[in-house]
């Protein structure tokens, strides 16, 4: 998922809570809450997957200078 379509479902799903809070005012709060909570969880835990993928996925990537060997000059 892209970013602004991660910003526009978790506006979706807030208004959602919303309205269900609205519609049935006896909807304890709590109920809310979960589902946000439950949503906020589903979406970080995608993220860090994504981020985990894009972190150990280097099998095209070119070389980088910091995996090579440090190589020190000594001038005595």
């Amino acid at each position: 998922m892209t970013t602004d379509l991660q910003v526009i479902s978790g506006i979706a799903v807030s208004w959602l809570a919303l309205a269900l809070h609205r519609e049935y005012e006896q909807l304890p709060t709590a109920i809310v809450h979960l589902v946000l909570l439950a949503w906020n969880e589903n979406h970080s835990r995608r993220k860090a997957d994504g981020l985990r993928r894009l972190q150990f996925d280097d099998r095209n990537a070119p070389p980088s200078p910091f995996k090579q060997p440090v190589r020190l000059h000594w001038h005595g």
